[in-house]
């Protein structure tokens, strides 16, 4: 298993950084999946996804519509290239080094968020906030932390961040402030690996406004993979 060195630490992917965010595997190909597109040099449009295995992994990077999975061929012998494109990567399938071609395997990040779990995790799904009496407030906990490692850099999450403070009501009736008195700690999160969690601490004054809602996030990170609107479906619920 490959992983492309990061040399510029945080930084946001520049153009060099083609096929840098995705994973791939030496001697593997994917079985089972009929490709969507076979390139070579001679394709004309995205030909140079033929020239190496990281300009084939750029090419599926960039065609996020039909790319989940890309195998880059060489045969030594006559030179001749080929870079197919799945749109799943299919079943792992080992191949022998010897001999003169060669082949390696890969997946763009929004594979990985599904098969290697490269997204920011929240738990538990519904955060229910019990009465303190002391003083009167309501407060609830809960953790966030990374399902994978990401290839470069961190992952930063904003909780709480960053939707309209208020909601529709009924037909006729006004905008309800549906985060009044809300708060959490810490509102700005900061992950570097897989193995470190945050507890993070939701607090409702005296006269919160009821009810279930979900809890926004936004998540910014070096590695595409983890750039998103954060765990889907988590709801707080007063």
């Amino acid at each position: 298993l490959l992983r492309p060195r990061c040399a510029r630490g945080d930084l946001p992917p520049e153009p060099d950084d083609a096929g840098g965010f995705s994973i791939y595997y030496e001697d593997v190909e994917f079985a089972g999946a009929p490709p969507v597109d076979v390139l070579t040099k001679s394709s004309g449009l995205f030909a140079e996804a033929a020239e190496s295995v990281t300009k084939c992994g750029a090419i599926c990077e960039v065609r996020t519509a039909d790319c989940g999975a890309f195998t880059f061929s060489r045969d030594a012998r006559f030179g001749n290239a080929s870079c197919s494109l799945f749109a799943v990567p299919g079943d792992k399938v080992a191949r022998t080094a010897a001999g003169p071609l060669r082949v390696t395997s890969g997946i763009p990040p929004k594979t990985r968020r599904t098969t290697e779990s490269a997204l920011v995790v929240a738990a538990p799904r519904v955060v229910e906030l019990a009465k303190e009496n002391r003083p009167v407030r309501f407060q609830g906990t809960f953790t966030l932390r990374l399902g994978s490692q990401p290839i470069r850099g961190g992952v930063r999450i904003r909780v709480g961040c960053c939707v309209p403070a208020r909601r529709q009501g009924r037909s006729g009736e006004p905008y309800v402030p549906v985060w009044r008195g809300i708060t959490f700690d810490p509102e700005d999160v900061a992950l570097y690996d897989n193995d470190t969690s945050v507890l993070v601490t939701v607090t409702a004054g005296d006269d919160p406004t009821w009810g279930a809602r979900p809890v926004p996030f936004s998540v910014t990170s070096c590695d595409p993979a983890f750039t998103s609107n954060g765990p889907l479906g988590m709801l707080l619920d007063v």
